[in-house]
């Protein structure tokens, strides 16, 4: 199966009224970024396509032992306490730090 190109289109959530009854996960939402790796391209995005690459080296790091994958998910910094740091995120600490890998997944 062929990795798709680079900018990749995703799919966005959407509002509605009524929760389906069956069929359906849940989880909760985390205060992170969300940020599709492609991994062959060692490439990083925003949800609306913009190169994030640069920002999160660390992440990029990690997933290459991944192979021939494209990633979608959360990109989220948690303080030694436990709990998050949006700001770290913001400001570009997140993946970057010698430590990045035990607080930002």
């Amino acid at each position: 199966m062929p990795v798709p190109s680079l900018p990749l289109r995703l799919a966005v959530a959407e509002q509605a009224a009524v929760l389906p009854e069956a069929g359906h996960g849940y989880e909760p939402q985390l205060d992170g970024w969300r940020c599709p790796i492609h991994v062959p391209a060692r490439a990083a995005q925003s949800r609306t396509g913009s190169d994030l690459t640069d920002r999160f080296p660390g992440v990029l790091e990690a997933a290459a032992i991944l192979g021939r994958v494209v990633l979608d998910g959360e990109i989220v910094a948690y303080l030694p306490e436990g709990r998050l740091d949006f700001a770290a995120l913001a400001t570009g600490r997140c993946g970057t730090a010698p430590r990045a890998s035990r607080w930002c997944s």
